[in-house]
Formats: C-alpha cells, structure tokens, sequence
C-alpha cells in the first residue's frame, strides 16, 4: 500500500535513484536499438542482460 512504500522510498532515494536511472538508460537503450532496426544492438543488449541475470542468481 502507498503509506508503507512511500516512505521506504523516499527513505532509501540515495540508493534506489542510481538504480532507476541505470535501469532507464538500458531500456532507453533496448528502445533505440529497436526503433532502429539494429537487430545486432537488440542481439548484444539480450547477450549483456542474460550474463547479468546469471551474476545476479
């Protein structure tokens, strides 16, 4: 509910604002590359997420 998350957020905003703004900046990316047609951009971005998604688990 939005009076327990709010504050949570608002509270952590240090750290969860690099996040967001990373996370903007690849879908901004996966966005490009697909508006262009760029199928090798589209290609390497999945490649980049799969090997992040693996260091993650």
């Amino acid at each position: 509910n939005p009076e327990m998350w709010t504050p949570i957020f608002i509270e952590n905003s240090g750290n969860l604002v690099p996040i967001l703004d990373d996370y903007i900046e690849n879908v901004r990316k996966f966005r490009d590359a697909i508006a262009d047609y760029d199928s090798s951009a589209v290609s390497s971005l999945i490649a980049e997420s799969n090997k992040i998604k693996r260091i993650i688990k």
